[in-house]
């Protein structure tokens, strides 16, 4: 009786082997990745752009107003803004690829229109620039 129930107990257990195998299999068929591609997570550290070479452009009639803001990064960005004063608007910046080509690499050289609304010295309190590529 003995091999017997070892013999049941070895069968139970090579079914659920073969069993556990094409479940496995199945499921990772189903997983709805394409095949050979990759998922993964990662961390990295973010070193930051150097701003330089910060200059305002004022109004000719009322020089209180800023009219444009135009800097150097000291790589390449895809997108990049400007904020002139804490809590205050956000402006978009477009590269300027006429001084960039005359930069030195990596450096870009980038201008912000402070016109709507409109930026003022008397209200600026701060420069932040946010730039990512």
């Amino acid at each position: 009786m003995y091999i017997g129930l070892s013999r049941s107990l070895l069968a139970v257990l090579g079914s659920v082997v073969v069993v556990g195998s094409a479940s496995y299999a199945f499921l990772g068929a189903a997983s709805g990745l394409p095949a050979g591609t990759h998922a993964g997570a990662a961390t990295v550290s973010v070193s930051g752009y150097t701003v330089s070479n910060l200059s305002y452009t004022y109004d000719s009639v009322n020089p209180d107003d800023i009219t444009k803001v135009e800097f150097t990064l000291d790589n390449a960005a895809a997108v990049v803004h400007l904020q002139l004063a804490g809590g205050g608007s956000w402006y978009a910046c477009s590269g300027n690829a006429g001084l960039t080509s005359s930069a030195t690499p990596p450096d870009t050289v980038w201008d912000c229109d402070t016109t709507s609304p409109q930026a003022t010295v008397t209200s600026q309190d701060e420069i932040s620039v946010v730039a990512h590529s």
